[in-house]
């Protein structure tokens, strides 16, 4: 399972090398179908490298859902005591959330929940 960073760092090879190989391209001065032939051979590497990405990432958020609903389930993350349940429907709801939010587990709560 490839994390965050390591995906970021297999996008900026993808990217240097992506560069690379156009700025060779373009100091060789290959001209009519043989560049066309280099250039979609690299996009197409590209592209095979960006959906490989893309699919690890969804995997990565099904399983980060997975663990919240655990850990939801097993009562470590619960809703605070004081806080309304989103979405608000009225300005008492609207002050309370406010009053609930000034606490910062509170406000972690909101952002790792919603």
């Amino acid at each position: 399972m490839a994390t965050s960073r390591s995906l970021q760092a297999r996008l900026a090879k993808v990217r240097k090398s992506l560069l690379c190989s156009l700025n060779l391209l373009l100091q060789t001065r290959l001209h009519g179908p043989s560049i066309i032939d280099h250039v979609s051979e690299i996009l197409r590497d590209v592209l095979q490298q960006l959906k490989q990405i893309r699919a690890e990432q969804a995997e990565q958020r099904v399983m980060l859902s997975e663990a919240l609903q655990r850990l939801r389930n097993k009562g470590v993350l619960q809703h605070p005591d004081g806080m309304p349940t989103l979405p608000l429907s009225n300005l008492t709801e609207v002050e309370d959330m406010e009053e609930a939010l000034a606490q910062t587990a509170n406000a972690e709560y909101l952002v790792r929940n919603n």
